[in-house]
């Protein structure tokens, strides 16, 4: 079976994923496709946010290269950007293991609000999750990094 085909945890990839940024007066900044990029420069909190008329999340259908939006917002409503993986890991693991080296597959990216988080997945369904209170009082590098 293809490798693009195949299942991930239920969802059926048929798109790439990758957020974008668009501004009033500067060119827009688009992020990495499936955010395949070790570079923290390349990630959205580095991202300087002054002027932010929409944030939204394209998907670039597989096999096609036609490239859509998914899902936006408006720029004064745009937190945080979150990628969106399952770790491929049995239901025991040694309380040592850190989680960031676990293997992992991507199933999709979200954009958050001030009380929500809208999902897009990798099939190009999509979700919306009220964050409770305590999650919304969390204090983002993305908002204090100074960029």
């Amino acid at each position: 079976m293809n490798e693009l085909t195949k299942m991930h945890f239920g969802f059926q990839p048929l798109y790439r994923l990758r957020w974008r940024f668009d501004f009033a007066d500067k060119p827009s900044r688009i992020g990495v496709w499936n955010g395949a990029s070790n570079l923290q420069s390349d990630s959205a909190m580095m991202v300087n946010k002054t002027g932010l008329v929409r944030a939204c999340i394209e998907g670039e259908k597989i096999g096609e290269w036609v490239v859509k939006t998914l899902f936006e917002m408006d720029g004064h409503n745009y937190v945080t950007a979150q990628w969106i993986r399952l770790a491929n890991a049995g239901i025991m693991i040694n309380k040592d293991v850190q989680t960031a080296s676990l293997p992992s597959s991507l199933i999709g990216l979200s954009l958050l609000s001030s009380d929500k988080k809208f999902i897009v997945y990798i099939d190009g369904t999509g979700a919306v999750v009220h964050l409770p209170k305590k999650r919304m009082d969390i204090k983002l590098l993305e908002h204090s990094a100074g960029v």
